[in-house]
């Protein structure tokens, strides 16, 4: 069992909680009244603060439970909506078009229009057409035909994906989608273009389990394509082939032929070569002396220097131990160090982390001692990191970090009830499940 209590919350955590989308700060607001809260709860609704939106699961379900238990619903869904018509940033739009989802399927009409209206008119920044899934989303195949419609009309053709089509495949299923498209694309001379464009085979004499099997095809020949005829080839042979490649030559090499690359890579100087040649062991272990990599750590290339790192920490070698010790000496570099101790991890080796978890301040620092102790603890599953696991779980700015130390943590102890109840109203889909099935 974890002894562990839970932190308490202030009013200045509090907002630091709810950009983490952790389920303490909700379970501590359901209890409280929400109407002191109002602006903070506004602005966490208005503004997208996901550390990493590749990864982290959105926040819209998240902070509906709060706005649904406030009892100003009505107050909340104006402002969102009124915020949706008038915002340029597209991690905030992507937000507010997830709360348009949320209040269009409530029966709020105006949600659903200025969903439509805010697509159509493409104006936010880095990214085109935000919105096209939400759209979806309230509306099925309907909500599809509109966001083809307008993407065919406006002829662009680096956006239209595949994934638009299987969104709404998931909604009103597959037979349903092709059957519409196939109907639409012979009306409609736009929706045709954008089904061309995303490469859909939407001719009548297409069954849609044809169609699938298409679909299928072509994303198995890419892939083939990507590995085909490496399998043979020499270190000699595979330069000539396209760089994007060697990675999967370099997977199935023999360790000969990648001991070849190992001696190029130490005597490299051009950084586009170096690059290339770390790739190819992101997969593969470095089959010569760790110390031949040690140099590329102080390379000013930041892709050279974390590529280096990393292949360094996947190999068990005294000399990348010292290495851990040698940059948790150095404040510049001791956010970095942790993961040198991947395979290298000694007992009592969990203080160090700690300290390195208890003092960085930085956000993008800590998220990489987060991912790093994870890992660690992923080859060293040890009772001795269920601390460090911990201060991940209260201190991380990442939720999917969050989820996975929950999980880490609950492999080999049984979980805190503090935690449990909290974790319910996590932001991390998985994590609430988890929670769930523990309760």
């Amino acid at each position: 069992m974890i002894n562990s209590e839970r932190p308490p919350i202030d009013e200045d955590s509090l907002p630091k909680l709810l950009h983490a989308g952790m389920g303490r700060a909700v379970h501590y607001l359901l209890q409280e009244d929400l109407r002191q809260y109002r602006d903070i709860i506004l602005d966490e609704a208005l503004h997208n603060r996901i550390f990493d939106p590749q990864t982290e699961c959105k926040r819209a379900e998240y902070l509906y439970s709060l706005i649904k238990h406030s009892g100003e619903e009505d107050y909340y869904r104006e402002k969102i909506i009124d915020a949706l018509v008038d915002v340029t940033d597209c991690a905030d739009a992507l937000q507010l078009f997830d709360f348009a989802v949320i209040f269009a399927e409530a029966g709020y009409e105006r949600a659903r229009e200025v969903a439509y209206q805010k697509f159509a008119k493409n104006d936010t920044k880095y990214e085109d057409y935000c919105g096209d899934y939400a759209l979806i989303r309230i509306d099925g195949i309907n909500g599809l035909l509109y966001v083809l419609d307008v993407l065919g009309a406006a002829e662009y053709e680096d956006y239209i994906s595949q994934w638009l089509i299987e969104e709404a495949e998931g909604i009103a299923g597959a037979d349903e989608v092709h059957s519409a498209l196939v109907k639409a694309a012979a009306e409609n001379k736009n929706i045709a273009a954008a089904l061309s464009i995303a490469n859909y085979p939407y001719s009548p004499s297409f069954t849609t389990e044809e169609v699938l099997l298409v679909r299928e095809h072509i994303m198995r020949v890419d892939s083939q394509s990507r590995r085909e005829g490496l399998e043979e080839l020499t270190w000699e042979e595979a330069k000539k082939v396209e760089p994007t490649k060697l990675g999967f030559w370099a997977k199935q090499a023999p360790e000969e032929e990648l001991i070849k690359v190992a001696e190029e890579l130490i005597g490299a100087s051009s950084p586009k070569d170096i690059k290339t040649y770390l790739r190819m062991f992101m997969t593969r272990e470095f089959p010569l002396e760790p110390i031949h990599l040690m140099a590329f750590l102080d390379s000013e290339d930041e892709f050279i220097q974390n590529r280096a790192r990393k292949i360094l920490s996947d190999m068990e070698y005294p000399e990348v131990r010292r290495l851990f010790f040698e940059w948790y000496e150095q404040p510049e570099k001791a956010w970095r160090a942790v993961r040198f101790l991947k395979e290298n991890y000694a007992p009592g080796d969990y203080e160090f982390i700690e300290t390195l978890l208890n003092s960085e301040k930085d956000p993008d620092s800590l998220h990489t001692i987060c991912c790093d102790t994870l890992d660690v603890f992923k080859e060293n599953p040890l009772p001795e990191l269920l601390p460090a696991l911990m201060l991940v779980y209260n201190q991380s700015p990442c939720s999917m970090c969050r989820a996975s130390s929950v999980e880490s943590m609950h492999s080999i102890s049984d979980l805190p009830e503090w935690l449990i109840e909290e974790s319910v109203y996590d932001a991390d889909d998985g994590l609430r499940v988890l929670a769930q099935s523990l309760i």
